[in-house]
Parts: structure tokens; C-alpha cells; sequence
């Protein structure tokens, strides 16, 4: 059974809310943390009260799912077709009646993709993103899949629910602490602390608007969220494996990603504190140029244009380009926080947002989800941001600056979308860029784990430019160790001799990953 949240049900869903907190006898005034997360519980049943009690309730049936184009006119003639054949009626007749069912399905098609696209047309269904994607899954079929059996690294298998969230847990949150690396955050300037604009109500009302019906049910509009505390109850992750395009191993927990689904009230926030840091960010350029993700009006694009224009410049001085592209592996669940909030200070920002941001990141709890049943909670340790919360890019961006800073003080051509990372070397030969490259990713892996991070190796990819096509008699690998799966190989696809195709590179890897 499940619930279908719906407008025209607002004003109860409003009344019942009402209700339930007038009947809870709270404090007019809150004056401690105590109080206010007593408080955010209360709003927090009092939604769910009043969802359960405004709005319908579906029960799930053993029977197909209806097409969204099904209209009165294909029921009624399905229905005369089933009568007929019951009633053992002539062949011609039967005939007459399927073609008749096919034309009203045809016409029952046109009439509905029709009004959608005039919809899109006139602005209406195309006014948000959500709306031009739920355009864009015409022609995608909707999959209700169960996670399978998954493979232990033992080879032993995890069958029960409970056995594939431990291993699914262990997969994706294998952090070691690991304390801030004095040298290279000693390094890293310090900024003149600025500050940043209060949260206004009319933010609050504006921003969820903006919001899907699905993510905020109903309307809520009280001014609560002081830059001081995060509230406990508002901490809590539902994770949800979602697997990842173009995976053949589905038993393998590498070949799924996992997605946070956290309190609407609390998204509510951090996409209102995600707009603050990542305006402030761009206006003070706290983020590298040379990292593309958690900025605004930045893409994969840009960093792929940005790319294009160093590779022709080594081009036209007549230099061999080389690239290697690598993945950080399992990013957003290892990010130390002691070390994301010493960067923060860092960068100067105000007591305020450090004290909520260290409230936000600790003493956090998750369970995983899984066909149905949602397992037991576990503390997360001292790393991690949601993956899935409006405030991880920008904070992802923010991790890698001292990284990125200390690595291009080095002398390294380096350019990132949040934990995809690609170098650039250039030399008068091939073999030149392949000792440059091999240099490079061996600091840059040394940097990574001064972060307690690692780079997954078995992600990296080479590809050599050259400016013609005759230039490229050579496609040499990198030897990164002794071991086999220390060769990182081009393969023939990715000896492109003319750099505009890095667009669809860049575009795959990040696709592909993220």
C-alpha cells in the first residue's frame, strides 16, 4: 500500500496538520536545542499524520500496470471484444471488433503524446526540469527490480536482505580515520572571514515551490531553521542501491551506486544553504578554475572546451599531448569532515556556517532499503557526505581545493569534475608525456591519500592526441607498477588525432560514473 500525495487535498492535509500540533501542547517560544528538536519531531509526525489521514492510499494489486494513454473508449471496446468471444460470435465480426480495439488504441496514443507536446510547447509541462525529463521517458518502459544474490570479495554469497546491506555497508563505507595532513593544509591560505546573507521566509517559500510534490507534500511555511544546530531527527539517510548504466556484473556491490534519500524538511534547507555557499564560492573563487563540478552554470562541457584549448596550444607549438583520466573511488562516502571543516575555516567562512555544517555531518545515522525492507540503522563515522543531498557537490568542490591548489603549484595541468580527474601532459614525444604522466599520477595519488582517499585504478583510461593522424605511429601504455594491472593501455578508439572528440570522452566518463 502506498500513498498518492496530491494538491487537491492541501487544505485538509493543512487542517489535519494543524490539528496534531495544536493538540501537542508545544511551547510557544523555543529556547534550547532540547526544545527545538522536540519540536522538529512533532512537525515531523505531524506531516506524516496528516498524509496518512488527507491523502488517498493505494493498494497494490497482482495485475499489470495501465498504460498512461488508456482511455474509456479502449476499455469499452475490449470489453465488447471479450463479450464476443465468450459469446461465440461469427469470425468476421470478431475481426471487425479487434480492428476497431487497435484503431481506438491508436487514436487513444495520439490524443495523449499530443497534449503533452502541446503542453511542452505552450510552457506548461516544460517549465521545470523534472517535467522535461519526465518528457524524456516516453519511450523508456518503468522497471520494478529486486537487488539479486551478491558476490562477497570471499566469493560467498549474500542472499537475505540483512546479509546484502552488510556487504553493501562494508562496500561503500570502508573509511579509515585519518587526521588533517598538517603540511598541506598548513599550506593552504588563510582567507579574510566574510559573511553570508540570513535565510529570509520568503527564501523558504520560494524554494519550496520549486519543489516536486513528491519530495515536499503539502505546504509548510514555519521560519525554524537557525544556522546554529542541526536537527538530530532530520539526520537520519534512507540509502537506496540504484545500479549503474552499462554494469554486466550485477552480483558485484561495485555495480551500484548509493543514493541517499533523506527528510524532505531537511533537503528543504540544504538546497536553501547549497545557494548561499555556492553563490559565495563563485563570488570569491573559493573553488579552482580548473574544477568544473559544484559551481554554477558549469558542465562537463565547459571543462571539455577548457580541455580542447590546451590541447590545441601544445598543438600549435608543435608538443605531443597525453591524458589520463582516473575516478576517485567511492568519493562522497569518505570525505573526512574534520578536514572539510578545517578547509571551510580556511576559506573564511563564518563561525556560524562551521558550527551548523559540523552539526550537519556528525552523529548521522543510515539503513539501507532493500526490495522492500528497510534494514537496521548504523552510525556513519566521521566521513561522508549524502549522496543525494543539494549540499554535496558544492562541499565535494570544496574538499579538492587544497588538493588541487597544492598539485598546479607543482606544476600539474589538472582539470576535475568532482571526483572524475583528468591530467594533461605535454612533451616533444610520446614517450615524454608517458614519463610525465607516470610522475603525475603518482603525486596525485600520494595527495589523495593524505586525504584518506584512494583513486580507483581499474577506472583509469589513456589517450594520446596527436596533430595528424600520420603523427601517430606510437600508442604507448603507462606503467604504473610491476604488476599486470598496473598497465593502464589506450585503446585504439582513444588515439584521437583530432581533440574535439575529449567532448564525448569527458561527457561518457562522467555519465558513466556518476
Amino acid at each position: 500500500m502506498s500513498i498518492k500525495i496530491s494538491e487537491e487535498h492541501a487544505e485538509k492535509w493543512i487542517e489535519e496538520f494543524e490539528c496534531y500540533m495544536d493538540s501537542a501542547g508545544l511551547p510557544e517560544t523555543v529556547e534550547t536545542t532540547e526544545e527545538l528538536e522536540n519540536l522538529a519531531q512533532h512537525m515531523l509526525d505531524a506531516m506524516s499524520e496528516a498524509t496518512s489521514c488527507s491523502m488517498e492510499t493505494k493498494t497494490f494489486a497482482n495485475k499489470g500496470r495501465q498504460a498512461p494513454w488508456w482511455n474509456n473508449d479502449c476499455s469499452n471496446t475490449c470489453d465488447n471484444l471479450v463479450q464476443a468471444k465468450s459469446e461465440s460470435r461469427p469470425l468476421p465480426e470478431l475481426k471487425t471488433l479487434l480492428s476497431h480495439l487497435w484503431f481506438c488504441i491508436r487514436r487513444a496514443k495520439r490524443t495523449f503524446f499530443d497534449n503533452i507536446i502541446k503542453k511542452a510547447h505552450q510552457g506548461e509541462e516544460a517549465s521545470t526540469t523534472n517535467s522535461i525529463w519526465e518528457i524524456n521517458r516516453w519511450w523508456h518502459s518503468r522497471k520494478v527490480s529486486t537487488l539479486p544474490t551478491l558476490k562477497r570479495p570471499d566469493s560467498s554469497l549474500a542472499m537475505s536482505n540483512g546479509q546484502k546491506a552488510a556487504l553493501l555497508h562494508s562496500t561503500f563505507f570502508p573509511h579509515i580515520p585519518c587526521s588533517p595532513p598538517t603540511t598541506l593544509l598548513d599550506t593552504f591560505p588563510q582567507r579574510p572571514q566574510f559573511s553570508l546573507p540570513p535565510i529570509l521566509e520568503l527564501e523558504i517559500a520560494d524554494s519550496l515551490v520549486l519543489c516536486h510534490n513528491r519530495s515536499a507534500p503539502g505546504a509548510f511555511g514555519t521560519n525554524y531553521l537557525l544556522l546554529k544546530h542541526h536537527l538530530i531527527c532530520l539526520r537520519n539517510t534512507l540509502i537506496s542501491p540504484i545500479p549503474k548504466p552499462n554494469r554486466y556484473d550485477m552480483a558485484s556491490p561495485k555495480s551500484y551506486r548509493p543514493i541517499a534519500l533523506l527528510e524532505t524538511l531537511s533537503k528543504l534547507l540544504e538546497k536553501i544553504v547549497a545557494k548561499h555557499i555556492t553563490a559565495m564560492a563563485g563570488r570569491l573563487n573559493l573553488i579552482p578554475p580548473d574544477q568544473f563540478g559544484g559551481k554554477e552554470k558549469l558542465s562537463c562541457l565547459d571543462a571539455g572546451l577548457a580541455f580542447v584549448h590546451d590541447v590545441q596550444a601544445a598543438h600549435s607549438q608543435k608538443r605531443f599531448a597525453s591524458a589520463a583520466l582516473l575516478d576517485i573511488s567511492g568519493y562522497y562516502n569518505n570525505i573526512d569532515h574534520d578536514i572539510l571543516i578545517c578547509i571551510t575555516e580556511k576559506m573564511g567562512f563564518p563561525p556560524d556556517y562551521s558550527g551548523w555544517l559540523s552539526s550537519y555531518l556528525t552523529n548521522r545515522k543510515a539503513c539501507f532499503h532493500i526490495n522492500g525492507e528497510i534494514g537496521n540503522f548504523f552510525d556513519l563515522a566521521n566521513c561522508g557526505v549524502p549522496q543525494g543531498s543539494p549540499l554535496s557537490p558544492v562541499f565535494s568542490s570544496l574538499f579538492t581545493a587544497p588538493l588541487l591548489y597544492r598539485l598546479q603549484s607543482n606544476g600539474m595541468n589538472i582539470h576535475a569534475y568532482i571526483d572524475d580527474i583528468m591530467i594533461l601532459t605535454t612533451a616533444t614525444s610520446q614517450e615524454g608525456c608517458v614519463s610525465n604522466l607516470i610522475d603525475d599520477i603518482h603525486n596525485l595519488t600520494d595527495a589523495l591519500g593524505d586525504f584518506g582517499l584512494l583513486a580507483e585504478m581499474s577506472k583509469t583510461e589513456l589517450i594520446h592526441f596527436a596533430r595528424t593522424n600520420h603523427c601517430m605511429t606510437k600508442n604507448l601504455p603507462v606503467r604504473l607498477g610491476n604488476r599486470a594491472e598496473d598497465i593502464v593501455h589506450p585503446n585504439p578508439c582513444q588515439a584521437i588525432s583530432h581533440p574535439s572528440q575529449i567532448y564525448a570522452q569527458w561527457h561518457e566518463d562522467v555519465r558513466k560514473y556518476h
